[in-house]
């Protein structure tokens, strides 16, 4: 009996080719609502390893070219303890700075910000990290490596 059901959906498809198109898949929303778009990606890095080079570049272009775009980087302590970094891009002197750490030994919860102006500096082995300038609440100049 089963056969004979699959064996009628299939002439049905074939019949008609609307009855077989699939509806396409719905948008995946964001991993935080408070990601602009369009995303250069999310980071994971882990004692040097998960170091996202390809994000990087994106964002210091978009910021260089006065572009919106955001990226997420999470850097973990010796410890282990992740640091969690959101990083929107509005305009070139706009950047909101989104800070949620989980780190045992230094400041914890999540902090916001907003800096006024963006730096790369050089890194070991072709790397390279932010420095955020002008930054309001807190410290006004904060590193990412």
């Amino acid at each position: 009996m089963r056969k004979t059901y699959a064996t009628l959906a299939l002439i049905a498809c074939l019949a008609t080719s609307s009855a077989c198109t699939s509806a396409p898949a719905p948008a995946k929303p964001d991993a935080d609502p408070n990601t602009i778009s369009p995303t250069c990606g999310s980071e994971i890095n882990v004692h040097g390893k998960g170091y996202d080079l390809e994000g990087r570049n994106c964002l210091w272009e978009a910021y260089q070219n006065d572009k919106k775009a955001s990226l997420a980087i999470t850097i973990h302590t010796i410890e282990g303890d992740p640091i969690k970094y959101l990083i929107n891009v509005h305009h070139k002197d706009d950047i909101d700075l989104t800070i949620d750490s989980h780190d045992h030994f230094g400041a914890q919860g999540v902090r916001h910000t907003k800096c006024g102006s963006i730096m790369k500096f050089p890194g070991p082995q072709g790397r390279y990290g932010f420095t955020f300038q002008g930054c309001k609440d807190g410290p006004t100049e904060l590193t990412i490596r």
